[in-house]
């Protein structure tokens, strides 16, 4: 998936921002997404632009020592207004941990060791259709992808592992 990709799905799933905004998301991101924390770029992203004043920062919910412009303010939903903070943290940092899963997926897919992956998602985080998968194994090339459709979390903690299955090499005929 590319950085765009990501975004929107990111965007349509959390719905704090919208959605004809995936574009300006994703150019905002793309140079340090594979760099820096989610949290980090949250503010950066968040910061960029002709900041909010006292009266604005109040009327919005927010203390007065936080850093908003009032480009970002204005492309959140009222969802995201509700919670400015929470709306970006949460929307990068989803696109922030699907960027490195498929980063892992990659390295996974390169990689011959492995020619299975086993699902994990077992904590009280994860959503019941990611629970629902646990522990079963798949063909890499048939893993599911993560964040799973309708996963209600923020960020989704799924997750899958390389299972180390020999690869059964040709007899050798007999001396």
């Amino acid at each position: 998936m590319t950085v765009e990709q990501l975004c929107k799905e990111a965007i349509i799933a959390l719905g704090y921002f919208k959605p004809d905004d995936v574009s300006w998301l994703a150019k905002s991101i793309k140079t340090q997404l594979p760099k820096d924390s989610s949290s980090n770029i949250a503010a950066r992203v968040r910061k960029r632009g002709r900041k909010m004043n006292k009266e604005q920062l109040k009327a919005a919910g927010l203390r007065g020592n936080v850093v908003f412009a009032i480009e970002a303010f204005e492309r959140l939903t009222p969802k995201g207004k509700a919670d400015p903070l929470t709306a970006y943290h949460d929307t990068i940092a989803r696109i922030g941990w699907n960027f490195n899963r498929q980063v892992k997926a990659d390295h996974l897919g390169k990689t011959k060791i492995y020619q299975e992956v086993k699902v994990f998602s077992q904590t009280a985080y994860n959503c019941a259709a990611g629970r629902a998968l646990h522990g079963k194994v798949y063909r890499k090339d048939q893993a599911p992808g993560f964040p799973l459709t309708g996963c209600p979390n923020a960020w989704c903690n799924c997750t899958w592992e390389g299972v180390y299955v020999p690869i059964r090499h040709r007899q050798r005929p007999a001396p």
